[in-house]
């Protein structure tokens, strides 16, 4: 619309000397136009009309009790108040501060929600797969901040999982503060060069865990983008495990690297998980147990969890409960634990199995 200057908005309209006056024409005007407006609704609420009826004859409204327009003036209210109900159950909600995914996951219980790259994602559930027997009303965490799990159906474990980045650990104390099992980062490829690297810490985690009594694993941070790279990662580890007797899973980490490029983010669904049962097949046949680790995003999409069903799964959820309806060994729940002998922030987990 175009912007009058000062001097044209205060212009007044000349008066004619013949004709009717411009307030009769405004009049005229407007009774001409409410005319038009109406008879363009009364159109409109016929063609409402008809469509409804069609569609409630389609759908069997014959009960004799009710006339057609009752039943169109129920139905319309009926979704009105269908529509303020959703809002007033969104409102509520979010005054009470649960968060939009929460929400949505509570809203679309059929589906699997989750926020990627600045919108939502519904994927489907695929029913065919196991999915676990958890009853997610049996978690809750105890003063120290650890998972428990108050179901006696299933025999539960607290571990933690480290890298160099939590600096030298105290093992002994890790014991003593009931910390059964140990993942440790055994190496990992290098996302922007492609070069493989021994975690610095990982003889020395693995010499203390061992030495103390835990259950340990391995994982490696995988960046492979063929299953030759995927072999030739599985043959490091296989390798570098040798002087120590490791009794839990060994496990490739796939998983996105946030605000960066990386060389397995060009790779399809069917590539990437490729690679992950070559890696797998690999520590099957050197005798160690396999395992995937991932969060809901990596097994929903980055892989097609329906051709990893013969490998143990490690999920990383910071959540209050597990989100993932598949089968699961571990749940990774907390990046922000803390435990005796170890200064810094560790990731704490709870298994559902026995190794």
């Amino acid at each position: 619309m175009e912007q009058l200057s000062a001097r044209e908005r205060i212009r007044q309209p000349k008066r004619r000397k013949k004709g009717p006056s411009y307030k009769y024409l405004l009049f005229l005007g407007a009774v001409s136009l409410i005319a038009v407006i109406s008879t363009v609704l009364a159109v409109s609420n016929r063609i409402k009309y008809k469509n409804q009826q069609k569609t409630f004859i389609e759908a069997g409204v014959t009960d004799p009790a009710y006339s057609f327009d009752a039943a169109v003036k129920m139905a319309n209210a009926a979704e009105a108040g269908g529509r303020q109900a959703v809002l007033d159950d969104m409102q509520l909600s979010f005054e009470n501060g649960i968060s939009t995914t929460a929400f949505l996951r509570s809203r679309f219980p059929d589906k699997i929600v989750y926020a990627d790259d600045g919108h939502y994602v519904f994927a489907d559930i695929n029913r065919s797969l196991p999915m676990h027997n958890l009853k997610l009303s049996a978690f809750s965490k105890d003063d120290s901040g650890f998972m428990t799990y108050g179901d006696a159906a299933i025999q539960t474990h607290r571990g933690i999982d480290v890298s160099k980045y939590q600096g030298n650990i105290d093992w002994s104390l890790v014991k003593n503060d009931g910390i059964e099992f140990a993942f440790l980062r055994l190496g990992y490829r290098s996302y922007g060069t492609g070069i493989i690297k021994e975690d610095e810490s990982f003889k020395d985690n693995a010499a203390g865990a061992i030495q103390n009594g835990l259950h340990v694993g391995a994982y490696f941070f995988s960046q492979a983008v063929t299953t030759d790279e995927a072999a030739e990662e599985a043959e490091f580890v296989i390798k570098t495990l040798k002087p120590f007797k490791v009794d839990y899973p060994i496990v490739i980490d796939v998983e996105e690297i946030a605000n960066d490029t990386y060389r397995q983010q060009d790779l399809s669904q069917a590539e990437l998980t490729e690679i992950v049962i070559t890696f797998c097949e690999k520590i099957k046949a050197a005798g160690y147990t396999p395992m995937v680790y991932a969060n809901i995003k990596g097994f929903t999409s980055l892989v097609d969890i329906s051709r990893l069903a013969g490998y143990d799964k490690w999920y990383a959820d910071y959540g209050s409960v597990p989100y993932m309806p598949y089968e699961m060994s571990i749940w990774q729940y907390t990046d922000k634990g803390r435990v005796s002998g170890i200064d810094a922030d560790v990731d704490l987990n709870i298994s559902f199995k026995t190794w």
